[in-house]
């Protein structure tokens, strides 16, 4: 529970405060603005979180999961893609 809340505070606080910094391979250009912005790490870090209480021992979900765990990695990969995705800026 501590990673999604603190996944959603880093979001809104860097979106307010810095929300242009972004993250970017150290051989471009040193003003270049193309990238992932540094605030859309937390929605990363709260997708994270979301699955992690969903695959708490016990529960329905968990269950269907340890029967087959290959799921574990298409979603996190899907869901770094998605972060990707949605949130590279050109």
């Amino acid at each position: 529970m501590r990673l999604l809340i603190g996944g959603m505070v880093w979001a809104v606080l860097c979106f307010l405060l810095i929300p242009n910094w972004v993250i970017h391979p150290i051989t471009s250009q040193f003003r270049s603005h193309s990238g992932m912005p540094i605030w859309s790490l937390g929605i990363l870090v709260s997708c994270g979180a979301l699955f992690g209480l969903a695959m708490q021992s016990g529960s329905a979900f968990a269950k269907w999961i340890d029967r087959r765990p290959w799921i574990s990695l298409v979603v996190i990969l899907g869901i770094i893609v998605g972060w990707i995705v949605v949130f590279e800026r050109k």
